[in-house]
C-alpha cells in the first residue's frame, strides 16, 4: 500500500485473496456448453443438505438458542484437538485444547484475533489496535 504507513510493514507480504486471484484468472472465460461451470464461491450450497444432517440440526435447535461463549465450548475444542492430532499425524498431548484451539466464525475473525494477540504479544498500541480492527473489518 504505497503512501500508507502501515502498523507492521510485514503487512505488505500478505498475498491476495486466493479467490480474488482465481476471479481474476478466470476473467473472459466461458466454459464450454458440454460442461457447466463449477462454482467456487464462499459460503453458496448448490445443492440440498442429506436428510441426516437436517435431522442432526434440528435436533440440535434447543441448544443453539444463545451465542456459543467466545472461546468455544471445552467439548468442541477438545474434538477439534482430536481431529487435528490424528489428521496430521502429531504427537499425543502434543496440542491441548484451552491452549492451543480457538474457534471463530470465519476468517475475517481468525485473522482479527490473530492480530490482536500479535499486539498484545509485542505491547498494546490502541493505535494499531484500531488500525487492525479497520483493515480487518473490510475482508
Amino acid at each position: 500500500m504505497p503512501g500508507v504507513n502501515l502498523v507492521n510493514s510485514r503487512l505488505e507480504l500478505l498475498h491476495p485473496y486466493p479467490f480474488e486471484r482465481l476471479h481474476s484468472l478466470c476473467t473472459g472465460v466461458t466454459p464450454t456448453e458440454e460442461f457447466s461451470a463449477v462454482k467456487l464461491s464462499i459460503g453458496e450450497p448448490q445443492h440440498a443438505p442429506p436428510a441426516v444432517v437436517m435431522e442432526t440440526l434440528q435436533q440440535a435447535l434447543p441448544a443453539v438458542v444463545k451465542y456459543p461463549p467466545t472461546a468455544g465450548s471445552m467439548a468442541l475444542r477438545e474434538t477439534i484437538t482430536d481431529w487435528l492430532t490424528t489428521r496430521y499425524s502429531l504427537a499425543h498431548n502434543s496440542l491441548y485444547p484451552a491452549a492451543n484451539v480457538l474457534p471463530v466464525a470465519g476468517t475475517p475473525r481468525s485473522a482479527f484475533c490473530n492480530c490482536t494477540m500479535r499486539l498484545r504479544c509485542t505491547g498494546y498500541n490502541s493505535q494499531a489496535y484500531c488500525y487492525a480492527q479497520s483493515l480487518l473489518s473490510n475482508l
